[in-house]
């Protein structure tokens, strides 16, 4: 550390400055399972559907863009249920109102409507030559995002991303990416019980999602994160 001038200049180590959390969630699943009030995280192989993607309907899904569905059964999240939902075209699904917002930053998924995030980014559905697929069955929800590129992005830099949001009826999410890996912008995945104030303290964990979590992160430091936000008062 040294003062230059009338500028001090300070080493970023030792947490002065956030690093951005690397995201590449190519080749994974992720399992979130109700546990009492919370989930529990399962990482494991990529798992994706093909033959659910192939049978499923193609959403009709504009740029920054959202449809409502129904789903099949009553589904529980965060101790609400329900029966319809929201699919939105940059990488979200949900509830009790669609989200057209393309900027994809924390604060805004954290004090916005209950929601799931897959890959919430500014994706761009309509270019895409299979877009986003809805297959329902009596047993679960796939909604598949096939090779969709990143709106106003050169796509030959990032590619198209691949990814599915399967649910169940016991509240069981799984996540699952070909390929998540992308290069610009900002993303954000996991899961938001809904609208929580901007006070909330938000708690962040790799694998066990049931409060207290395991570290707790200033949320302008992110950029890429995976992110579960609990509306637990606990410290």
């Amino acid at each position: 550390n040294q003062d230059v001038g009338e500028i001090a200049v300070i080493g970023s180590g030792n947490g002065v400055v956030g690093v951005r959390n690397p995201f590449d969630l190519t080749g994974k699943t992720l399992s979130f399972t109700p546990s009492g009030t919370a989930y529990t995280l399962a990482n494991d192989a990529a798992s994706l559907d093909t033959a659910a993607s192939q049978n499923g309907t193609r959403l009709s899904l504009k740029d920054d863009d959202h449809t409502q569905i129904s789903l099949p059964f009553p589904f529980p999240f965060y101790g609400a249920t329900y029966t319809q939902a929201f699919v939105n075209s940059n990488g979200t699904v949900t509830f009790n109102q669609g989200d057209d917002d393309y900027r994809a930053a924390y604060g805004h998924f954290a004090s916005g409507p209950p929601a799931i995030a897959a890959l919430f980014m500014d994706l761009n559905p309509p270019q895409a030559t299979n877009g986003v697929r809805l297959l329902r069955e009596a047993s679960r929800v796939v909604i598949t995002f096939d090779n969709v590129p990143i709106s106003g992005d050169n796509y030959t830099l990032n590619g198209g991303q691949t990814f599915q949001i399967r649910l169940y009826p016991t509240g069981r999410i799984e996540l699952t990416y070909t390929t998540a890996s992308p290069i610009t912008g900002q993303a954000v995945t996991g899961l938001n019980p809904g609208n929580l104030p901007s006070s909330t303290t938000f708690r962040l964990a790799s694998k066990a999602l049931k409060p207290p979590f395991s570290s707790s992160l200033t949320a302008s430091r992110l950029k890429y994160t995976l992110a579960i936000l609990s509306n637990s008062s606990s410290p």
